[in-house]
């Protein structure tokens, strides 16, 4: 796989402010190129991807305040693109498209009630429409998709400081989607969906203790009521200047729901399922921080057992697509080592091996890789700062059975920053090495070597 790739664009802000009245203004422009042309067996050009974009936002925030403290801001964004959906690395797709504008509002207001409750409430909605189409769809894929959602939200909370040692929060929040969609067959589908969580979160710090207590329930639509307590503990050993040792340890349930992407998305390549249960899982960690010195420290081993989770897989040669995957163990363990070294430099290593593997049949979990590491170096030098960056990975299947695999990779990446008064210049450059061949869990080609100027 050879080509290019790149980026062009520009922001700005325009704020203005008052006692107690302001605003703002944010816009941001962006066009990318791309041209990816694969070659064939014989070494020839064959078929070029399609990976260009057209990206335009605002965003408007206005914020009113008074000497009481209460506040109230009111936002607004618009972004409006058009893109060519890239398909998979095998198989790229040089005429899909897709156009869509997303609006987002919101009404987000703070008032203290007394000296130790604060109260918080959101009101917003967000609209998305979208336009995907492919010339040449293949006979997995449908060649269009239109679609239009409308999501109503509304979360009220409530902030409790009893004491400088005691912190209580309580959060009400609904939410009501409703839209149509085509689904493969074209056939347009109306959606009407609501759900409605609740959460608790109690916190203590006694001495050098910290207690905390989650508690989240949620109900979506006609599913039964879900649950995800979680409790946690961190103990301060030990703090002075030079030295100091902590322990923390974690317990808790998850729950999360498919989105609307993850059910009802169809781009050709990539599609979702309308059939997709929630994720349910327990996971548990527990952790060693340590500071001696220059020496910085953390060990972290941690376990996570998924009930139900949702991944998006291959189907075909041609399709991946999401689906629920039951029964499945991630241990691990995550290592950080961190040394402070002369002339304001520091050195940080970092790797974290995990074994994920589904119980039946005994398989790898697609998208694990057992060992990923990065090794860095940031300094500065007077108004430069500069960071030497190199990550990597080893292998991941792709599937379910492991018959698809990406074989491992290293990223060489570098920051280079100037700051001088109120301006700046950042340089940064991704993929040094410029590795072409690297995909990721949708079997996309991931970019090669990548340069991003910005001034500010």
């Amino acid at each position: 796989r050879i080509g290019s790739f790149g980026y062009a664009g520009v922001d700005g802000l325009v704020g203005l402010g008052g006692e107690n009245l302001s605003g703002r203004v944010v816009f941001s422009s962006m066009l990318s190129q791309g041209d990816f042309p694969y070659r064939d067996q014989h070494g020839q050009a064959a078929i070029r991807q399609n990976a260009d974009m057209k990206r335009n936002q605002a965003m408007l925030s206005l914020m009113a305040r008074n000497p009481e403290h209460q506040r109230l801001r009111l936002t607004h964004l618009t972004t409006v693109f058009d893109r060519g959906i890239p398909g998979p690395a095998q198989f790229p797709t040089p005429n899909a498209r897709q156009e869509a504008i997303h609006l987002f509002t919101s009404l987000h207001g703070t008032s203290p009630l007394g000296s130790d409750l604060v109260f918080e409430s959101r009101l917003a909605h967000r609209m998305e429409r979208s336009h995907y189409w492919d010339l040449d769809a293949n006979l997995d894929s449908s060649g269009e998709q239109r679609a239009l959602m409308h999501q109503f939200l509304l979360r009220s909370g409530l902030s409790w400081f009893p004491n400088s040692e005691h912190e209580f929060e309580a959060e009400v929040e609904a939410s009501f989607d409703q839209g149509r969609v085509q689904n493969a067959g074209l056939e347009e589908l109306q959606l009407n969906e609501n759900r409605v969580s609740l959460s608790i979160r109690d916190t203590w710090s006694l001495e050098k203790w910290i207690f905390y207590l989650g508690l989240r329930s949620e109900q979506w639509s006609e599913d039964k009521l879900q649950w995800a307590p979680r409790a946690g503990i961190r103990w301060n050993v030990h703090e002075e200047e030079g030295f100091s040792q902590s322990w923390r340890m974690g317990l808790g349930r998850a729950y999360r729901i498919p989105s609307l992407s993850e059910r009802y998305v169809d781009l050709g390549s990539v599609r979702g399922n309308p059939d997709l249960e929630p994720e349910i899982g327990w996971s548990a960690d527990l952790s060693w921080d340590m500071k001696v010195g220059r020496f910085a420290f953390s060990l972290t081993p941690f376990a996570t057992y998924y009930q139900s989770t949702i991944l998006f897989m291959p189907q075909s040669l041609y399709l991946v697509q999401a689906e629920n995957a039951r029964d499945a163990l991630a241990l691990g363990m995550e290592s950080r080592l961190s040394l402070a070294l002369p002339m304001r430099h520091r050195l940080t290593l970092g790797h974290t091996f995990t074994h994920a593997r589904f119980l039946d049949p005994d398989v790898a979990m697609p998208g694990r890789p057992k060992h990923s590491g990065h090794l860095s170096l940031v300094g500065h030098m007077g108004p430069l700062e500069h960071e030497i960056l190199v990550r990597g990975r080893s292998g991941v299947s792709l599937d379910r059975f492991g018959g698809i695999r990406e074989e491992g990779h290293i990223w060489l990446d570098a920051n280079l920053a100037w700051q001088r008064r109120s301006f700046s210049l950042v340089l940064r450059l991704q993929n040094i090495l410029d590795d072409r061949s690297a995909v990721d869990h949708l079997q996309q080609a991931l970019p090669g070597r990548s340069i991003f100027l910005v001034f500010d």
